[in-house]
């Protein structure tokens, strides 16, 4: 039998973040556990506080095995690194409950240098595509109550619920519905044949999570095609 961790679809896909920065998202390889390293040794206290809940100083070489141990069913990690030299300078994995399958503890790391230019919105989307393939239906997150920013990036995945509060430390969870397999050719090709003729359009749901609507916009569902792929 095949193992799991060689069945499961991979990811990998160039994007150009907000800031106009090139980067590749993939899945995570056993040999990006030095990558995985440097990027958490140069991150300040207060965000391997937050990513940890811990502020000490590094993460032993036992811990780094294990983040660097993926099966991609009950656990997957992706990563992105620079487009030129291969840094890694932001990873995304999450862990599937021992009781309940359908549930998955998420977590995302971005470098200090590389946040507030969109990296952790695309993890995120494609940390919870994955999930949605393996039949994770929910994300649950561990966060400080006043980590305002991984707040926000959960909420890109959805309405976000804060299951408790103790110690300062807030569970959140979000759904993973919406985020399934990329959309098939066919229907992106119909959508780029309305969008050349300049059409209104109302958003194939398929389509919603894959072209990162605004939220006011997927509240409304109608839009003109060329407020999503520019005008012709």
């Amino acid at each position: 039998m095949v193992s799991p961790r060689h069945e499961a679809p991979a990811v990998h896909r160039r994007v150009r973040l907000r800031s106009g920065d090139p980067v590749v998202l993939r899945t995570l390889r056993p040999e990006d556990q030095a990558g995985l390293g440097a990027m958490f040794e140069e991150l300040s206290t207060s965000s391997r506080f937050q990513r940890f809940l811990s502020g000490k100083p590094t993460v032993s070489a036992h811990a780094l095995r294990r983040l660097a141990d993926v099966d991609h069913r009950d656990h997957e990690a992706l990563v992105a690194v620079t487009a030129e030299e291969g840094d890694v300078v932001g990873e995304a994995r999450w862990i599937r409950d021992g009781d309940d399958h359908t549930v998955a503890e998420m977590a995302i790391t971005v470098a200090d240098t590389w946040q507030q230019r969109g990296l952790g919105t695309e993890l995120a989307h494609d940390l919870a595509r994955r999930a949605a393939e393996e039949g994770v239906e929910e994300f649950t997150a561990e966060v400080l109550t006043d980590n305002s920013g991984i707040r926000r990036l959960v909420e890109h995945l959805g309405e976000v619920d804060d299951a408790a509060q103790q110690d300062g430390i807030s569970t959140l969870r979000v759904s993973t519905a919406g985020h399934g397999a990329a959309p098939d050719d066919g229907l992106v090709r119909q959508v780029l044949r309305s969008a050349a003729r300049g059409d209104f359009l109302v958003v194939p749901r398929p389509l919603r999570w894959w072209l990162r609507l605004s939220g006011e916009i997927t509240k409304t569902l109608m839009v003109p095609v060329e407020m999503l792929f520019g005008r012709r």
